[in-house]
């Protein structure tokens, strides 16, 4: 149950991002200078960083509903659903990082 404020905010957060196309709210690209923020395509770039703000949506919300439907099992249910964050965050920041499709 806990885990699901969270998911639900991510998911706002992934909507605004991929189909509004809010960069305001990408760390990095925001802070840019104007030079270096014309280098990235945007379309492409929001398209990215929603989709894998969506994933994490969608682990949190799965971490929550096991925690939800299993309680006997919390910890191994927690302690897989956090290396799954975690791997998946760290995937997901090199895949964003080293994509070249984001620039033009």
């Amino acid at each position: 149950m806990i885990f699901l404020f969270p998911a639900f905010i991510l998911l706002i957060l992934g909507y605004l991002i991929k189909v509004k196309k809010m960069t305001s709210l990408i760390s990095g690209y925001n802070t840019s200078s104007k030079t270096q923020q014309e280098k990235y395509n945007v379309d492409e770039l929001t398209k990215q960083v929603g989709n894998f703000v969506y994933g994490l949506s969608l682990i949190m919300f799965v971490l929550s509903i096991g925690l939800m439907l299993f309680p006997s099992n919390e910890s191994i249910i927690f302690i897989i659903g956090s290396i799954c964050l975690v791997l998946y965050s760290i995937v997901g920041i090199l895949f964003l990082n080293l994509n070249k499709s984001i620039y033009k």
